[in-house]
């Protein structure tokens, strides 16, 4: 289930990819949105990928993972106060799915989250600093810390719902 923790106060995507066996399994569309202390949920959305293969990418993933039948849900959220909106993957949804993809196959559950960061992730200048040149403490926030505590939260509120539920999860 890809969390693209899509929602990270402010914002905070997450990525979450959750595996589980059941008798009679759930669709993914079963997913309701979590509740976050301080966050506002602005939408949640369900893929079930069946046999789905997530292609290598050499050196982050040397080779293709196979097999992966899941549920990817991306939440997307924003936290009061903070001026931005976090989305899913922000259009890096396949690189989130190859940081992943080993484990959710396995049977993990497993999250990613881009931190509600755009453009190229080696140079921060494109999200640290504002246009006028001085510091974007909300983005900064979420790189440093509010994002990674939104994965978690978000990750462990969608798998604890869906896997009592008999999701594919």
């Amino acid at each position: 289930m890809l969390l693209a923790l899509t929602t990270l106060l402010g914002s905070l995507a997450a990525t979450a990819v959750a595996a589980t066996t059941s008798t009679s399994p759930r669709s993914c569309s079963s997913i309701a949105a979590p509740q976050i202390p301080g966050a506002k949920v602005l939408s949640v959305s369900s893929t079930e990928l069946i046999n789905s293969t997530v292609a290598a990418y050499p050196p982050l993933l040397n080779e293709a993972v196979t097999g992966i039948n899941v549920c990817e849900a991306i939440v997307t959220l924003t936290h009061r106060g903070a001026n931005y909106t976090v989305k899913g993957a922000r259009g890096r949804l396949a690189t989130a799915r190859i940081s992943i993809a080993p484990y959710a196959v396995q049977g993990f559950a497993a999250a990613s989250t881009d931190a509600g960061l755009d453009g190229n992730l080696l140079d921060p200048s494109m999200w640290a600093l504002k246009a006028d040149g001085t510091v974007n403490t909300d983005l900064l926030t979420n790189f440093a810390s509010r994002s990674v505590h939104d994965l978690a939260v978000v990750s462990k509120a969608v798998a604890a719902v869906s896997a009592p539920l008999g999701c594919k999860v």
